[in-house]
């Protein structure tokens, strides 16, 4: 298993994932609207701008990224029936890109791993774009090389560029191809074409790829529609989510949403086993207060001084015994235990992660000398279990929640545990854009009656809207209630109220409905 000792050298693309450039350019296009009071969701207007910029690309690749933006500024207000704007304000918009801001935790990170490595940018915009990003928003940092797409004459996804950064790191630095590592967040400008180019790339988002429109296959499909998956929530009945973090980077992202939706959502703060690695990444840092754990510690006490406080649990956390590629076990067990001295300080209830052959027992064994500092009575919820009714039993009995959904369903031994988990501990949730059911028929017969869905469509015939084939959403939280309903022998009724008032007084949600979503 690759860590991140075995690189020299850390190349990024800049927009998107050091930079907001979702923000900035909407920011930019602000004027054009102002002219009018017009209005437009933000997942139409990207949508529109992924299609023009896209175009625009492949007809002129060696086109600067500034005059890019100039030359698509009008095509855009035009296609939205908007005052075609002037030649003098579509050049200011091409020239916004150095007032694009950095996302809250791109300074200290890259500062951080400066110390470590070399940094090299690989981006799609011009040398006098990017030169503005690093006098503005990008302030302070210095970049051991910068490549820009006007350097190369072609935009990503293009080959050429990957192989001119490797031709240049090779001969400037003497790093070797299997020493670089690519850091970005679309898969179709750049992870697609690296792993093409035999380039090993980690991937940054703030929500699960399938809400900014990235699917298997690469390509990116459409737009982020975060706003249209919240209106269908609501259209459903569901007044509450739970955005469960993953990594440090991801509980910045789930703070933006939370602050965005304060009567809605609300927050987790942990690193998933999936992610435990990145916890030790920066152990040679000469100062330990500025580990990984210990800005994961001053996160949560800023966060529980808020009023009101958005962070309502401790994780996700836990063991995950089936995808071990990214931390071996014993990773996972110390940043389990890691993260519970971190947990019991702030005095938060868990919401732990326990799937693999194994897990449940090791994570029973790690939690015994906890149970008596953690919240009186309140001492977590075991997510998104699947686990057997034996296992059940003994995580309840240690005082813990059991929240079921999609893939508790999926096997006989799975809807038996369902069948048999206490109402007074049961919670349930979607694990949206995960652990949608599976319609057969063991289960199909549960959810007549249920509401129908929105329509959906392929994620590559996408229709701003409408669902998305394939990606579960927080609407479908009836059809859980219904299947557990149904394996219980009760009234749906019964569940909803029993895991409503569960979800409640384990993290203080309010009234409304209920749900937990995946972050």
């Amino acid at each position: 298993m690759a860590q991140l000792s075995d690189y020299r050298l850390l190349t990024f693309d800049v927009y998107g994932t050091l930079v907001d450039w979702e923000t900035g350019i909407l920011t930019a296009f602000q004027a054009i609207l102002d002219k009018t009071n017009a209005q437009f969701s933000r997942q139409h207007l990207l949508t529109l701008y992924h299609e023009l910029e896209h175009a625009q690309q492949e007809q002129t690749p060696d086109m600067p990224y500034s005059e890019l933006l100039t030359t698509i500024h009008p095509t855009w207000a035009t296609r939205l029936n908007l005052p075609a704007p002037s030649r003098d304000e579509s050049i200011r918009f091409g020239e916004s890109v150095g007032n694009w801001p950095a996302f809250p935790d791109t300074i200290n990170a890259l500062k951080r791993l400066s110390k470590h490595y070399k940094l090299v940018v690989l981006s799609n915009v011009d040398r006098e774009s990017f030169a503005k990003t690093n006098a503005g928003s990008l302030q302070g940092i210095q970049f051991d090389l910068i490549i820009t797409a006007q350097d190369v004459g072609s935009y990503k996804p293009d080959l050429k560029n990957f192989e001119h950064m490797l031709h240049a790191v090779k001969e400037k630095f003497g790093v070797e191809k299997s020493q670089v590592l690519l850091t970005a967040q679309s898969q179709f400008h750049d992870h697609h074409p690296a792993r093409k180019a035999g380039i090993k790339s980690v991937a940054v988002t703030y929500t699960a790829d399938q809400f900014h429109g990235l699917y298997r296959g690469g390509k990116p499909h459409h737009a982020p529609d975060w706003a249209h998956v919240v209106e269908r929530a609501r259209a459903h009945g569901c007044e509450k989510m739970l955005l469960t973090t993953m990594t440090l980077a991801g509980a910045s992202q789930n703070l933006a949403i939370a602050r965005e939706y304060p009567s809605m959502c609300t927050m987790t703060l942990g690193v998933h086993p999936y992610h435990a690695s990145e916890i030790y990444a920066d152990e040679a840092t000469p100062n330990p207060t500025d580990s990984y754990l210990a800005r994961l510690r001053e996160l949560g006490h800023t966060l529980l001084a808020s009023h009101p406080s958005p962070l309502v649990a401790f994780g996700e956390i836990g063991l995950d015994y089936v995808y071990l590629d990214r931390a071996d076990k014993a990773t996972q067990q110390r940043a389990f235990r890691d993260q519970l001295d971190v947990a019991v300080e702030l005095h938060l209830p868990l919401f732990l992660h326990v799937r693999g052959e194994g897990a449940c027992a090791d994570v029973v064994a790690i939690l015994r000398p906890y149970l008596e500092r953690l919240p009186a009575g309140n001492r977590g919820l075991v997510h998104s279990f699947a686990g057997s009714a034996e296992e059940m039993r003994v995580l309840v009995g240690l005082g813990f929640g059991i929240s079921v959904n999609g893939v508790s369903f999926r096997t006989a031994e799975g809807r038996e545990m369902v069948r048999q988990v206490p109402l007074e501990v049961l919670q349930l949730e979607t694990d949206a854009p995960w652990c949608e059911i599976v319609e057969d028929d063991a289960i199909r017969q549960f959810l007549e009656g249920a509401r129908p869905l929105p329509a959906a469509r392929k994620s590559n015939r996408f229709v701003e809207g409408l669902m998305v084939k394939g990606r579960n959403e927080s609407c479908t939280m009836e059809r859980v209630a219904r299947v557990v309903a149904g394996l219980k022998g009760l009234q749906v009724e019964v569940v909803a109220e029993a895991a409503w008032r569960n979800s409640v007084a384990m993290f203080g949600l309010g009234e409304g409905e209920g749900e937990e979503l995946k972050n």
